[in-house]
């Protein structure tokens, strides 16, 4: 199997938002498909996550209309 068909094959089973992410880089052989899905994992393990709070018990939620 050749590095074209390797990654090609690889890139089948991949998460589409990571897809998009490799589709722009200049993957040529598995070594750097494995590096980028790496690098992409590090990133999104360093992302701040929105942390939900909770809400009083006497606080009715209202939508602010501007």
């Amino acid at each position: 199997m050749t590095e074209n068909e390797k990654n090609s094959h690889i890139m089948k089973g991949v998460a589409e938002d990571v897809y998009q992410s490799l589709l722009v880089k200049d993957i040529s052989c598995t070594s750097d498909f494995i590096k980028e899905c790496q690098r992409i994992e590090e990133m999104n393990q360093r992302r701040i996550a929105k942390h939900r709070f909770t809400r009083l018990p006497n606080v009715v939620p209202v939508a602010s209309i501007e």
